[in-house]
């Protein structure tokens, strides 16, 4: 009759003292992959160090769109539109975006406000946190600008979802344009 030895076999991944690791609390030190290096001096993860990219579905991806002052976004008083918009694969992202008015020389600007939607021309309301809304008097002078810009936005996808750095402004009598940067970093 045959014996099964590896049911009374020892443990593997013993210690110098013959105990299981698992038993001891063992503590790591210089652990080093091809993917990940820990530092033991700092206590932390060791980061890039060159100017590449963490790749596609990896923490620290970075993506970004801008639409430049030379090919602003028109604007219709009291109408939500958007600046430019990026498309997030599943995970979880901090988002930021900076919108950009541009009242040309005869425009009163009165109120802007600036968000991130998931939804293409709509606010995400009032009380979400990406939300900016000001209340101003200028009227251009066909060179001053009226900036808005959010913090961190975090955002959590299960699947592909594109977002949109959304504006509105009220103005009177003539036009305003709006252009910005919208860009976010995978956080885990």
């Amino acid at each position: 009759m045959a014996t099964n030895n590896s049911v009374n076999s020892p443990l593997s991944g013993t210690t110098g003292s013959g105990n299981f690791v698992g038993a001891t609390s063992p503590i790591v030190t210089g652990l080093t992959s091809d993917q990940i290096t820990w530092s033991d001096t700092t206590k932390g993860i060791v980061g890039t160090t060159t100017n590449n990219d963490a790749d596609s579905g990896y923490v620290g991806e970075y993506l970004s769109s801008q639409v430049s002052s030379g090919s602003p976004v028109s604007l219709t008083s009291g109408a939500t539109s958007n600046v430019t918009s990026i498309t997030l694969t599943a995970g979880d992202w901090d988002v930021f975006y900076n919108t950009v008015y541009f009242p040309a020389s005869t425009t009163t600007l009165t109120r802007v406000y600036s968000g991130l939607s998931s939804t293409s021309a709509t606010q995400p309301g009032i009380n979400d946190k990406s939300t900016t809304i000001q209340t101003i008097g200028i009227t251009g002078d066909g060179a001053n600008v009226f900036y808005n810009t959010n913090g961190s936005t975090r955002v959590s996808v299960a699947s592909s979802t594109t977002y949109y750095a959304v504006v509105q402004g009220t103005f009177a009598v003539s036009t305003c344009t709006a252009f910005g940067w919208l860009w976010a970093r995978r956080v885990r």
